[in-house]
């Protein structure tokens, strides 16, 4: 993603994405949301969501790469095991959308959209009410 749009992050801004468990903001915006504190990435502007029109749909990007990152990830490590004879226990990647009780429907629709359009029918639902916890919902899917 940083050189499909030109946008370089520093090694302490990648060691922090790695352990996000989720961002709201377009790549041009995430150098200065992984410098901000915990604190302030709460109330960091803007943060309007990954976009994903028609003419910059970067979650479909970011999906794409980083299932080409994952996979060969998870083939690396597989084919280790097995030239090791030890059992290999890895899962392949899943994908999860996540959305508050604040939401509009039309965006997470919007979302669905760019899963099914990339043939992707299985993914996790996270939701949370307004005051509630994150609750992870039955996998859902598209019909075929």
């Amino acid at each position: 993603m940083s050189e499909k749009y030109g946008v370089k992050f520093n090694a302490d801004q990648a060691k922090k994405f790695g352990g996000l468990s989720s961002f709201g903001v377009e790549i041009k915006d995430l150098p200065r949301y992984l410098d901000a504190s915990e604190a302030e990435r709460l109330r960091f502007q803007p943060q309007k969501g990954v976009p994903l029109d028609s003419m910059n749909n970067q979650l479909k990007d970011w999906i794409n790469i980083s299932a080409t990152e994952l996979n060969i990830i998870y083939m690396r490590n597989k084919e280790k095991a097995e030239s090791s004879g030890q059992e290999f226990k890895g899962e392949k990647p899943r994908y999860a959308i996540k959305a508050d009780a604040k939401a509009k429907y039309i965006y997470v629709k919007d979302v669905f959209k760019t899963f099914t359009d990339m043939k992707i029918y299985t993914f996790n639902l996270i939701t949370s009410m307004e005051g509630g916890a994150s609750v992870p919902a039955a996998p859902a899917a598209a019909a075929h």
